[in-house]
């Protein structure tokens, strides 16, 4: 068996240039096991569609690593009302005057398979929430005079009118000339009023298609990106075109088509084919990024080889895109500006991690570094690769997904299979039960990992060679045999330096969670451990005070974690205290190792810790010098994120915001003549908007942000000073 891989050699090097120190979340490519993707971001939800073939469905999560465990919901098929006999394709979800859409490709009627009928259909849903109401079929977009083969339509809006993109045959015989981009008014998203007219077609030397369009705007210009050459060639890539955003669209010498593509194969990556691509926002608005397919195999696909991956889109001082080169699948990348923090409630902290065999001590191991569906997973004695190191990410109904970083695809049971024995392989995600695990603690640091789908667990198969290299994984009923039982080691947390948010505080020594006893209010209330009940009184919002160090409060009291009297004595016992601005209640808050952290007081230098190193319930925590032990090693976990408690209120700063509730702009005064950062917050926490000043009155001009209750917080030189509720008419 080969292990070490001119291809993970590059990928290790392609880990350490992506993976710089971050304090928000990441993600890894791929995202979902979708072709000819598109991603509408709305209201603190990622929508992702995509060729399923057999119907139109979508998914939906807060972040883009959530895709890779979202339930995916079926709104149309073969059995529903106008529904088509198959072969859907590229479908594309979008909101329009209050409305949802769905642009898909099928046959023009319910009983055809050839693809020389595919054409435009419209679905619409008047449902605020597109997982409910009902998805209605609105019918064909029919270009007059023109019912010949059309697939891939998108719907844009461009001074004041209407239009759809789409990708045809020049007649209606499929048999002749390649296929190119059109353009059409639409009064609505399902009616066309005028004839089509021809924007792109074929270059020589690129094969016989133009497929794939989509826009973006920037500045003056418009910019229509597509597809050349076809999706069975590696080469299948992206090409620009641009327009004056005073031109008209329907004209074809309106468009200037660039020399050379923008976006193309990457072998040193395995990613070959990309395209077929869409545009959407980062969730604050200040990015913008595109979702693709590609594929891993070098003579190009067509098929379920080709996977959903999302990527930043920079821009030229021209406003044209530019597009990075395809990203190596696995690594992890920065996830986009203020995306949803996700909540955790999970024995195994996110991260990335080595997993090891208790029978053999031998590592999970992805065979030959493989990036390919259905590759095999068995052990191997420890190599230091990328194929040994698992992403372990939490999912929202808590469970976990485990993907490869060498490849980026998912720990997956064959067909979902509930049967003993069931191989378990590499499968890109899918939201599936089979792609989905929870971790069940057995003592010693180790654990049983347990399918969702089969509630059978990870078994090293014994043939008589369960302790030596290429062991197979499988899945198999719990017996308690050590080749069932399997240890975590932390090799790279994906969040070692903590955000502002509400954690769950755990010791390394039993297990046991921070705890105010009996949730009592009053100063001097005492802090001990517990075992996790879920309550506020074990919640506790860290928030930065500066200069690497936080304040630790109460969820339940509003209190801070204090050391009384600011004592530097060991073994002074830890208890909440009423918000001051002193050292007694800042901490330094460090990771060590494994996603342990030491918390160290700033006033009297020593560590918060679990007294006599107990495992037990109700064990007090006191301060004591640093040592490394176990009890002063804590766990934090987010379990949600900022809710805007601070150490005080504007007017208690002398700062004051008018007029509150306001409608498109509200004005903010008494500000520090100094750098000061202002941080809009919906009421999830998500951060909407960012600005830096210098003066002491700013005019915060927010027109674009749906009517609700927001948080306002100011920030002097990384210190949160102030916070207050603003109302948005």
């Amino acid at each position: 068996m080969l292990k070490i891989t001119k291809h993970l050699i590059s990928l290790a090097f392609l880990l350490i240039l992506a993976s710089p120190s971050m304090t928000g979340q990441d993600f890894s490519n791929p995202v979902a096991d979708l072709a000819d993707p598109y991603i509408f971001y709305y209201q603190n939800y990622y929508y992702l569609t995509g060729t399923t073939g057999g119907d139109v469905s979508f998914q939906r999560s807060r972040t883009l690593e959530g895709l890779k465990s979202a339930r995916r919901y079926t709104v149309f098929s073969p059995s529903s009302p106008g529904g088509q006999a198959g072969n859907y394709w590229a479908p594309e979800i979008f909101r329009y005057n209050g409305k949802w859409y769905i642009y898909y490709t099928a046959p023009k009627n319910n009983s055809s398979l050839n693809i020389a009928d595919q054409r435009m259909h419209v679905l619409e849903n008047n449902a605020s929430d597109p997982t409910t109401g009902t998805w209605v079929y609105k019918g064909r977009l029919v270009p007059p005079g023109a019912d010949y083969y059309a697939i891939d339509h998108i719907f844009f809006t461009h001074n004041g009118s209407n239009y759809i993109i789409y990708s045809g045959k020049r007649t209606s015989n499929f048999s002749i000339g390649g296929q190119n981009l059109y353009i059409a008014q639409v009064s609505n998203p399902w009616t066309i009023t005028s004839s089509r007219s021809l924007l792109t077609e074929p270059i020589f030397g690129e094969g016989t298609v133009n497929e794939g369009p989509a826009i973006i705007r920037r500045g003056n210009t418009v910019n229509l990106t597509y597809s050349v050459e076809g999706c069975t060639s590696p080469n299948y890539r992206l090409r620009l075109a641009t327009m004056n955003a005073s031109s008209n669209p329907m004209s074809r010498s309106s468009w200037n088509i660039r020399p050379g593509t923008v976006f193309s194969r990457n072998d040193q990556v395995d990613a070959f084919g990309p395209g077929h691509h869409g545009f959407f926002k980062s969730p604050d608005g200040t990015e913008d990024w595109f979702v693709y397919h590609a594929t891993p195999e070098a003579g190009g696909a067509c098929n379920n080889s080709r996977t959903t991956r999302a990527q930043r889109l920079y821009w030229n001082t021209d406003n044209t895109p530019v597009f990075p080169a395809p990203s190596a699948t696995g690594i992890k990348l920065t996830s986009p500006s203020g995306e949803f923090t996700l909540p955790v409630d999970s024995q195994i902290a996110n991260g990335i991690y080595k997993i090891q065999v208790k029978i053999s001590n031998r590592m999970l191991d992805v065979e030959g570094a493989s990036p390919k569906n259905a590759t095999n997973v068995s052990q191997y004695q420890d190599t230091g690769g990328l194929n040994q190191q698992w992403h372990i990410q939490a999912t929202p109904e808590g469970c976990h997904t485990i993907t490869s970083l060498a490849g980026g695809l998912a720990l997956d049971v064959i067909n979902c299979s509930i049967a003993n024995a069931a191989n378990v392989r590499m499968w890109p995600p899918n939201g599936g039960y089979c792609q989905q695990w929870s971790f069940v603690d057995i003592g010693d640091g180790y654990y049983r990992v347990v399918s969702r789908q089969s509630n059978k667990v990870l078994d090293i198969q014994d043939t008589g060679q369960v302790t030596q290299n290429g062991a197979n994984l499988q899945q198999y009923d719990w017996l308690g045999r050590d080749n069932q039982k399997f240890k975590m080691e932390l090799v790279g947390s994906t969040n070692t330096e903590l955000v502002d948010g509400v954690y769950r505080i755990t010791s390394k020594k039993g297990g046991k969670v921070l705890d105010l006893n009996s949730c009592d209010a009053a100063n001097g209330a005492n802090i001990h451990v517990w075992n996790w009940l879920n309550n506020d009184c074990q919640k506790w919002q860290v928030s930065s005070e500066g200069g690497g160090f936080y304040r630790i409060q109460s969820e339940s009291s509003g209190k801070s974690v204090d050391v009384p009297f600011c004592s530097s004595d060991l073994g002074v016992n830890i208890h909440q205290w009423q918000n001051y601005d002193n050292d007694c209640q800042k901490w330094m808050i460090k990771h060590v190792s494994n996603g342990y952290y030491k918390v160290i007081s700033k006033a009297s230098g020593l560590a918060l810790d679990v007294e006599n190193c107990s495992p037990n319930i109700g064990a007090n925590v006191l301060q004591y010098s640093y040592w490394g032990g176990d009890c002063q090693l804590w766990r934090f976990d987010n379990i949600n994120i900022l809710k805007g408690r601070t150490n005080s209120s504007l007017d208690e700063k002398n700062l004051s915001v008018s007029p509150n509730p306001f409608s498109d702009v509200f004005s903010i005064k008494g500000l520090p003549k100094k750098m000061t950062t202002l941080f809009i917050r919906d009421m999830t926490g998500r951060l909407v908007r960012k600005v830096e000043t210098t003066q002491d009155t700013y005019d915060f001009e927010i027109k674009d942000l749906i009517p609700g209750m927001y948080i306002l917080t100011v920030s002097v030189n990384g210190k949160q000073i102030a916070s207050e509720k603003i109302i948005k008419e």
